[in-house]
């Protein structure tokens, strides 16, 4: 019986081993990914916030982007009473872009790095975040998660301002 426990211990070590050295290399891959050399915020034409989850109702983007001068918004989210907000393109006060960038200055996103989504061999329940920010010469960065501090900040501006032009 002593023999066969030992066997089996070995076999399950054997097999975790080798799951964790597939993985390992994801994850470490994740983590090493080389961000692109953007613009300051000063320089900022865009950007957009999302995120996604199995409830819509705690869903919701945000966009605000400079079209040749125009300051446009768009945005789609859930009010707390479970009805749809949504408004497209809608022109807003060039304050608002300057607002937004006095933001990204404050918590430092221009200088957050980009990361792969790390390897997980089972999908898991959780929310889903995308930052998309855009500078001339097709220059953007892309962040997969909620920058904390800053996430939240970003997140109330466009709910003040989705308020603001309703």
């Amino acid at each position: 019986m002593q023999i066969y426990c030992k066997y089996l211990m070995t076999f399950a070590f054997f097999i975790c081993a080798t799951f964790s050295l597939f993985s390992c290399g994801k994850a470490e891959a994740a983590l090493k990914k080389d961000t692109p050399e953007v613009g300051t915020p000063d320089e900022l034409i865009g950007l957009s916030i999302s995120h996604t989850h199995m409830s819509r109702f705690s869903a919701y983007s945000f966009e605000l982007r400079d079209d040749n001068g125009d300051i446009l918004f768009s945005c789609n989210f859930f009010t707390p009473d479970g009805e749809e907000f949504k408004l497209e393109n809608v022109n807003v006060e060039p304050e608002n872009m300057r607002r937004l960038r006095e933001i990204l200055k404050e918590y430092g996103f221009a200088n957050m790095k980009e990361r792969n989504t790390a390897y997980a061999p089972f999908v898991h329940d959780a929310p889903m975040y995308g930052i998309t920010m855009r500078w001339p010469d097709r220059k953007s960065l892309r962040l997969n998660y909620r920058p904390a501090p800053g996430g939240e900040e970003l997140e109330k501006f466009f709910r003040t301002l989705a308020e603001e032009y309703k």
